[in-house]
């Protein structure tokens, strides 16, 4: 088999849309018109289905030796275009292209949340929403059910930061910091509403999210059902690294994040097709991972209890 038969990057560049550590760049225009490369054809193409065209790297020159399929493309978002998949099968194109290679930078986990997060905007600044008030809203008025997945070791929110070195010096930060959130938690599941998080989680913990344990069972107490799934199960399972809610099964919100952990924005969709497959990880990782209580009795005895100083 020759593997190098399907001209690629080996490597994101330094420019690749795909990853989360390089500015906005291209419009949001650019990226709907290239999303054909990231879905089944419908309607589907002639027999000759080779003619599905593939991201190429924006670096090289169209029709010469240097006009590769994106790296970063082939490891989040290829996986339904039936060229890369006649190249897989023909032994054209490695299987350990579809995903991130070892020491990669981070990259999105789909072409929806690249798409959504990293689209510019006539003044080069990215396209998102920062309004609080309209990311409130979304807990405020869903109807039935609300899903999240999140993947990251620490988050930076400007409210949570003394409550979180009140925790570090081995102190009770108490609740009144989360109050609004448990009160607004508490009246919507009250009304029969869902509210559904999967947790992914280093072992041990990072000491932010052993502080996100301890106060979990606050959550609980508000109705929020809460699960958690270990990072080496979740790496198994090749579960993207993104950090979304499902709302209503309808609405797909990204969140967007700095290096330095804050949170910067959000952005939605309710394209079905990008809700359906982001169902489909929400439901591999909610059927994986372990309840609160099994989580922390299973997972967790080698570890300092929560409502001690955090690092063991």
């Amino acid at each position: 088999m020759n593997f190098s038969s399907l001209p690629r990057r080996s490597y994101p560049c330094h420019e690749c849309p795909f990853r989360r550590d390089v500015p906005a760049k291209f419009t949001v225009q650019r990226f709907a018109a290239l999303r054909s490369t990231s879905e089944q054809p419908d309607p589907p193409l002639p027999r000759d289905f080779l003619q599905q065209p593939m991201f190429a790297c924006h670096l090289g020159s169209p029709g010469s030796g240097e006009d590769l399929a994106c790296a970063g493309w082939l490891a989040t978002s290829a996986e339904n275009n039936l060229a890369v998949r006649h190249s897989l099968s023909t032994g054209r194109l490695p299987f350990e292209s579809l995903r991130p290679g070892s020491g990669w930078p981070p990259l999105f986990g789909s072409y929806e949340e690249m798409a959504l997060l990293h689209s510019a905007g006539p003044d080069g600044a990215p396209l998102l929403n920062t309004d609080p008030g309209a990311f409130r809203s979304l807990f405020e008025n869903f109807t039935s059910s609300a899903f999240r997945l999140e993947t990251r070791t620490a988050y930076g929110v400007p409210e949570e930061d003394e409550p979180f070195h009140t925790w570090l010096s081995g102190e009770d930060p108490g609740t009144a910091w989360l109050q609004d959130w448990l009160d607004l938690m508490t009246a919507q599941t009250g009304n029969g509403r869902t509210v559904r998080r999967v947790r992914v989680v280093d072992h041990p913990p990072s000491d932010y999210l052993r502080f996100e344990i301890s106060v979990t069972p606050h959550n609980l107490a508000a109705g929020e059902v809460i699960r958690y799934l270990p990072r080496q199960r979740s790496d198994e399972l090749q579960l993207p690294g993104s950090e979304f809610w499902i709302f209503d099964r309808r609405l797909l919100v990204f969140l967007a994040f700095g290096t330095d952990d804050q949170f910067l924005g959000f952005a939605s969709t309710d394209d079905p097709a990008a809700v359906s497959r982001h169902e489909r990880i929400q439901q591999h990782a909610w059927s994986e991972a372990l309840p609160y209580e099994q989580y922390v009795s299973e997972q967790l005895t080698d570890l300092t209890p929560y409502d001690t100083a955090a690092g063991g």
